[in-house]
C-alpha cells in the first residue's frame, strides 16, 4: 500500500550539507543556554535516515556525539523527544515495545500502534531490533505478557506471517471484526 510521508526528506546531496547541519547543531549548543529553535528546526526539516548521517558527521566532526552534547545542553520532556527523535526508528520503537512490556501493568496501546501498523519486513526488522537490543524475545515476551483474545491477536501480528500485498478481503475483513466484537462483549 503507498502512502504520502508527512516529510519529505530536505535535499541534501552532501557530505558537506551534512555537515553544516551538524554545525548547526554545534552553534545552537554554544555559549550560555542552547538556542532552541535552531534545533527544532534543524531535527524536524530532516528524515531520521537523514539525522543518523547528522549524528555520524558531528562525532567525526566534535569527537562527541550529539546525543551527549543535546543531554547536557536540554532538560525535560524537550530533551526527552529530541534524543527519541535522534534515535533510530526501529531502534526506538523496539524500546517502546519494551517499556511497554516490562514491570507491573502492560500498556496495549503502544503495542497495538506499533505492531498493527506494520508491514510484515517491518515487523521482522522490529523483533530483530528487539533481540539485539534487550537479548529476548518480542514474541515471547509478548505470550508471557499478554493472554486471552487479545494476547493471540497481538502474538499472530508479532509472527509478521500477515500478506503485505493491498489486496482486502472485505467479506473475510467484516467475518474477522465480527469475531473480535463478540469476544469482547
Amino acid at each position: 500500500m503507498a502512502f504520502t510521508p508527512t516529510l519529505l526528506p530536505k535535499p541534501v546531496s552532501s557530505d558537506e550539507e551534512y555537515e553544516q547541519i551538524a554545525e548547526s547543531f554545534h552553534t545552537a549548543m554554544k555559549g550560555f543556554g542552547s538556542d532552541e529553535k535552531r534545533i527544532i528546526r534543524e531535527i524536524s526539516s530532516i528524515t531520521n535516515d537523514q539525522r543518523q548521517f547528522v549524528k555520524e558527521r558531528y562525532l567525526l566532526m566534535y569527537g562527541k556525539k550529539l546525543e551527549e552534547d543535546l543531554k547536557s545542553e536540554l532538560r525535560g520532556d524537550f530533551e526527552d523527544i529530541i534524543i527519541a527523535l535522534l534515535k533510530p526508528r526501529f531502534e526506538y520503537e523496539a524500546e517502546c515495545l519494551r517499556e511497554s512490556i516490562k514491570g507491573f501493568g502492560t500498556r496495549e496501546h503502544i503495542i497495538i500502534e506499533l505492531l498493527c501498523t506494520k508491514e510484515a519486513e517491518e515487523i521482522e526488522k522490529l523483533k530483530n531490533t528487539y533481540n539485539e537490543l534487550f537479548e529476548r524475545n518480542l514474541e515471547e515476551d509478548l505470550e508471557n505478557e499478554e493472554g486471552g483474545p487479545l494476547g493471540r491477536l497481538l502474538r499472530s501480528i508479532a509472527t509478521g506471517q500477515r500478506p503485505s500485498d493491498s489486496y482486502v478481503d472485505l467479506n473475510l475483513a467484516q467475518e474477522e471484526a465480527q469475531k473480535l466484537y463478540d469476544v469482547k462483549n
